[in-house]
């Protein structure tokens, strides 16, 4: 083999180990892009139900538009996130903070409007939340009322217009 074919059958060999190199690398690399974690932003503070500390065992929920991206289970009466193994983690990305609601055994927590306005990732924020469990049966007892009412009204109007 002379001097030109050996430097031929090189330069193939390179091109070769060039284009592996690079069919294996893109996939990593997207990979390492969509593998990067987001930091959650952390809520702790004091929960309360109809004014009284919500129980040992009353679940927290945070949601966004009807997907849960953070829980707990309170640990301590009327706390939740005193322990980091109970802080309310709320894995979404900060566009998302704006649109999150607290829940406490399924009823919505009151919460400041402009909450997390200011929240990054990563944050620890202490936010106090509470709930009214007499005010959610009272809006059910009236939802019912309304229901009730409805159901009534159309039987009337069925008897009263049926055919003879």
């Amino acid at each position: 083999m002379n001097h030109t074919q050996v430097h031929h059958k090189l330069k193939i060999v390179l091109q070769a180990f060039l284009l592996l190199f690079a069919v294996l690398a893109i996939p990593t690399a997207m990979a390492a892009e969509e593998a990067t974690p987001i930091m959650p932003l952390i809520l702790k503070g004091s929960a309360t139900v109809n004014g009284e500390p919500a129980e040992i065992g009353s679940e927290v929920v945070a949601m966004i538009d009807d997907r849960i991206v953070g829980s707990t289970t309170i640990s301590t009466e009327g706390l939740y996130g005193d322990l980091p193994t109970n802080r309310l983690l709320i894995t979404s990305g900060q566009d998302d903070y704006e649109k999150i609601k607290i829940y406490i055994d399924g009823v919505e927590a009151d919460t400041e409007e402009n909450e997390f306005q200011n929240a990054r990732p990563g944050n620890t924020i202490d936010l106090d939340i509470s709930t009214n469990t007499n005010q959610q049966t009272l809006d059910n007892t009236y939802l019912m009322i309304l229901a009730g009412g409805l159901l009534i009204i159309g039987a009337i109007a069925a008897m009263r217009y049926r055919p003879k």
